[in-house]
């Protein structure tokens, strides 16, 4: 007897429910780029998503961009 999808995302824990999201996510993105975006776009999209995961610290927050930015204007 198939098992339900219910039971199945029941047995999973809260890690891999949230990884399961991530990665159903990262499909769907994918398969919706061809259609939005370029393929210049797609792919400088795609590089810049691999280079945040391989450097996930290096970010700036939205306060410092704006503050940045400010500082910027005449």
């Amino acid at each position: 007897m198939p098992i339900s999808l219910e039971t199945l995302l029941s047995r999973l824990s809260t890690a891999e429910r949230l990884e399961l999201i991530d990665r159903l996510w990262a499909e769907i993105e994918e398969e919706s780029l061809p259609s939005l975006l370029s393929a210049q776009q797609q792919a400088d999209l795609l590089a810049r998503r691999a280079d945040h995961e391989a450097h996930p610290d290096q970010v700036l927050s939205w306060e410092t961009v704006k503050a940045e930015m400010e500082a910027r204007l005449p």
